[in-house]
C-alpha cells in the first residue's frame, strides 16, 4: 500500500509539474508545441500538448533517452584505445540519428590529465545546434527547434519545443533566455517558461549583460543594428550599430558589460569589441590591430575574471583593453585592444587549438588537433590531446591522443563550474562526400 501510495504521489506530481508549465507557455502566448516533462521513477515522459491531454511517449522520439551503457573509455567503449573508429566509434547511431544520452565514465574528478585517452558521448541529436550552456539545474542543450534540459550523465530531465526557428541563446550565470524569429522567451533554469518580448529583428547572436538586458546583434555582417531588451521591463530600451564586417557571433566578456565577435566572414580577420552602456545602448570600440598576423575567430577563452586577456587558437595572450606595457587604452580613435602580451607555449609547431575553454581562475583547457579541418574529415581525424595549462606559469599537462573520425568541426565549449574538472565540447557531424552538410551534434565530455 506504501508503495502504490508513493507511486500515486509522484504521478500526481509530474501531472502538476506539466499542468504548471503548460498554463505559463500559453498565459505567455509563446507558441511552443508541447513540453516534456520526464518521469524520474523510470517511467516514460509525461508529454502535455495544447490540448491539455496527457499523453505516454516513448523511448523512440524526437528526445528519445536511451536505455543502452554508456560509453567508457575504460571498458573498451567507443575508440577505448584512441583508434580509428572501427570497433564502433564510426558515429553509426542505433537510434537513427535521434537525440540519445550517454555519460562520462565515473573517473575519480581528483586524477590528474593524461589518464583519459577518448571523451565520452553525452547527447547527440540530427538538430542544428544554437548553444549549450552548463548551469546549477544541468546541462541545457538550444537547438534551432527547442531547448532541453539534461543531467551530467545525459539523461533528459525537461523538453520544450518551440514552434518557431530558435536562432540564439544567452546565459549569465543565473537567467537564460532564447530569441526565435519573432520572440524572446525567458526561461527558469529548469525550463519553466517566463515573459516573452517581441523582437523588432531577428536576432543572429546574443548575449545577456548585468540588469538582465539582452543584447541582440544583427543576423547580417554589414552595418546591422544591435538592439538591447529588457527583461524585466519586456520591452525594446536602446539600439546601436555594429561595425561593417565584425562578424554576427558575439561572446560576452566575463565580469563585464562587454562583448567580443570574430570577422570570419572576411580576410583578413579581426577581433572586435562591443561595450554596452548603462542606458543599454551597445557602442563599437575598436578592433586588433594585427590584420591576419594570427588567426582570429570564435575558437578562444579568457583570462581573468573580470576578464583583462583574450587566449587565441594558436596561443597567443592579447591584452583586451590596452597596451599593458605603454598604458594606451583601447578607444575608438586609435589603436589598443587585444594588444600582444605573452604566448601559451603549449603548441607544438604547426599545432592549434580546436576548442578552448577557462575556469575564470588561471587555468585554461584547450583540444589541440588539426588546425586546418575540412568539413569532412574533422579536427581529431588524425588525432587530439587535451591541454591544461596554468596560464601564470606557462606549464602544461596533456592527455594521451585519441583518433575520431566521427567528429567535426567545434560548435561550442562550456565548462563544469567547480570543484568538477569537465569540459563539454559541442562537434558538429562530419560531412560526408557527395552529399548536402548535415545539422546534427554529438557533446562529449572530457575529464581533466
Amino acid at each position: 500500500m506504501g508503495l502504490a501510495g508513493d507511486r500515486f504521489g509522484m504521478a500526481a506530481a509530474r501531472l502538476v509539474w506539466a499542468v504548471a508549465g503548460s498554463i505559463a507557455a500559453l498565459a505567455t502566448g509563446c507558441d511552443y508545441n508541447h513540453v516534456v516533462f520526464v518521469a524520474r521513477d523510470g517511467g516514460a515522459p509525461d508529454e502535455l500538448r495544447a490540448d491539455d491531454s496527457i499523453k505516454s511517449r516513448g523511448a523512440t522520439g524526437h528526445d528519445a533517452v536511451s536505455e543502452e551503457a554508456p560509453p567508457s573509455p575504460d571498458a573498451g567503449g567507443p575508440d577505448s584505445d584512441g583508434g580509428d573508429g572501427s570497433d564502433g566509434g564510426d558515429g553509426s547511431d542505433p537510434h537513427d540519428g535521434r537525440e540519445t544520452d550517454g555519460h562520462p565514465d565515473a573517473q575519480d574528478r581528483n586524477d590528474v590529465a593524461g589518464g583519459v585517452a577518448s571523451p565520452s558521448l553525452v547527447r547527440q541529436g540530427t538538430d542544428r545546434l544554437i548553444d549549450l550552456f552548463v548551469t546549477s539545474r544541468g546541462i541545457i542543450v538550444v537547438t534551432a527547434t527547442g531547448v532541453s534540459l539534461i543531467d551530467s550523465r545525459g539523461t533528459l530531465e525537461a523538453h520544450l519545443d518551440f514552434a518557431r526557428e530558435i536562432t540564439a541563446a544567452a546565459h549569465d550565470g543565473n537567467r537564460l533566455a532564447v530569441a526565435d524569429r519573432a520572440k524572446i522567451t525567458e526561461l527558469t533554469l529548469d525550463l519553466q517558461v517566463g515573459p516573452t518580448i517581441n523582437l523588432t529583428e531577428t536576432c543572429g547572436g546574443a548575449v545577456l549583460v548585468s540588469g538582465g538586458r539582452f543584447v541582440c546583434g544583427p543576423t547580417s555582417d554589414f552595418l546591422g543594428a544591435i538592439r538591447t531588451y529588457d527583461l524585466d521591463e519586456g520591452r525594446e530600451i536602446a539600439v546601436g550599430q555594429s561595425s561593417p564586417y565584425s562578424g554576427t557571433a558575439m561572446r560576452r566578456v566575463p565580469g563585464r558589460d562587454e562583448y567580443i565577435t570574430a570577422s570570419t566572414s572576411v580576410s583578413p580577420s579581426d577581433f572586435s569589441l562591443y561595450k554596452i552602456d548603462l542606458a543599454g545602448t551597445p557602442t563599437y570600440v575598436n578592433e586588433s590591430p594585427y590584420h591576419g598576423d594570427f588567426p582570429a575567430s570564435m575558437t578562444f577563452a579568457f583570462n581573468g575574471t573580470p576578464a583583462t586577456h583574450l587566449i587565441q587558437e594558436t596561443g597567443m595572450i592579447l591584452a583586451i583593453h590596452g597596451d599593458p606595457v605603454s598604458g594606451t587604452p583601447c578607444t575608438r580613435e586609435g589603436a589598443g585592444c587585444f594588444i600582444l602580451d605573452g604566448v601559451v607555449g603549449s603548441l607544438r609547431g604547426g599545432e592549434s587549438f580546436v576548442a578552448l575553454a577557462d575556469d575564470g581562475n588561471g587555468t585554461l583547457i584547450g583540444l589541440v588537433g588539426d588546425p586546418f579541418p575540412s568539413t569532412v574529415t574533422g579536427p581529431c581525424h588524425a588525432g587530439c590531446t587535451l591541454q591544461v595549462i596554468n596560464v601564470a606559469s606557462r606549464s602544461h599537462v596533456s592527455t594521451s591522443p585519441f583518433v575520431r573520425r566521427d567528429l567535426g568541426p567545434v560548435a561550442v565549449t562550456r565548462l563544469a563550474p567547480w570543484p568538477e574538472r569537465v569540459v563539454y565540447i559541442a562537434f558538429r557531424v562530419p560531412e560526408e562526400q557527395g552529399t548536402p552538410p548535415p545539422t546534427g551534434y554529438r557533446i562529449e565530455a572530457f575529464r581533466y
